[in-house]
């Protein structure tokens, strides 16, 4: 029989082990990730045990839904993280996932829970393919809340179609300059970036301050990188990369003015996946508007002339 166990600091050790061994974890996953911003989202991270062995974590904060005037208890899986649902241990088994997600809605029932939204780990940023949650959830009666694209591309044999090849050209004969940047002063100047662009063109702030970004990648310098071009001694674009298994994601892609009028982002793609010809899959992120109910269309365009296709971040919603 399955039990859950609301998550407390001293699961720790317990919670990071289980998951450096998941099927689908991340290191979005580790406590040193989840909580740095803890003082946004209230947590009600879950573990599932069997006996003393855990057979599942499910990442969660919990928040209030106001729904025909009153308000309800939900558990989002997570508000601040990309993806979550459930994180799967090694030997994980289809009856498994169910019986947690019936242990889940029992769970939720006792605690006055209204419903639970879970973004499940896509495909390619995991260990192993593996959907039993998903499975699990629609078995259960989860409905499709909503569905992201974001755009993907094979490194493996890359060639960017005609028209952006000619832009990489340009950027090229334009002597910009590509590098990984590591110190305060670059991370500085390209949250600049970042904050002018987000301001200018969609009327937003960066999701992470600059000293949230400084405090990820000291916590996680394997997986949290920097890389921008350069016209002479002017940083124009750059893109903070997040690194999942076999994929490279870009979590932030920013180009000024005059980067704009150079294609420096092409170029910054470009050398991107020069840079990690050893990894499988560039994923772009999801491209939506209007707090994700439209398609970015212009950037979904941009994104497909390289060569990429659809790959889509779901949100399920389960009714309790």
């Amino acid at each position: 029989m399955i039990e859950i166990k609301r998550y407390s600091v001293a699961d720790k050790q317990r919670w990071d082990a289980f998951c450096a061994s998941s099927l689908n974890g991340v290191f979005l996953f580790f406590r040193d990730y989840m909580d740095y911003h803890s003082d946004r989202f209230f947590d009600h991270s879950l573990l599932f045990y069997r006996g003393k062995a855990i057979v599942a974590l499910l990442p969660c904060n919990e928040c209030a839904e106001e729904v025909d005037g009153s308000s309800r208890r939900v558990l989002n899986s997570h508000g601040g993280l990309t993806f979550g649902s459930f994180i799967m241990g090694r030997h994980s088994h289809q009856l498994d996932m169910m019986e947690c997600v019936e242990v889940l809605k029992n769970y939720c029932r006792e605690q006055d829970i209204a419903r639970v939204y879970l973004k499940p780990v896509p495909i390619l940023l995991q260990t192993q393919p593996s959907e039993q949650d998903v499975f699990a959830l629609i078995h259960a009666g989860a409905q499709l809340e909503k569905a992201e694209p974001s755009i993907v591309v094979r490194i493996a044999g890359y060639a960017p179609r005609t028209e952006e090849a000619r832009y990489i050209s340009r950027a090229c004969s334009a002597q910009l300059k590509f590098k990984q940047c590591d110190s305060k002063s670059e991370w500085r100047d390209y949250h600049a970036v970042l904050s002018h662009v987000l301001d200018k063109y969609h009327h937003a702030k960066p999701v992470h301050s600059l000293p949230e970004l400084e405090l990820l990648r000291s916590r996680f310098p394997e997986n949290i990188k920097l890389y921008a071009v350069y016209e002479g001694e002017e940083m124009v674009a750059g893109s903070v990369v997040y690194l999942y298994n076999r994929t490279v994601h870009t979590q932030y892609m920013a180009a000024n003015e005059r980067g704009r009028e150079k294609y420096a982002m092409h170029y910054c793609l470009h050398k991107l996946i020069e840079e990690y010809h050893d990894m499988e899959w560039l994923d772009f992120g999801t491209s939506m508007l209007n707090r994700g109910t439209e398609p970015d269309r212009g950037l979904i365009s941009f994104k497909e002339g390289f060569k990429g296709n659809s790959l889509l971040y779901i949100r399920w919603s389960l009714k309790i």
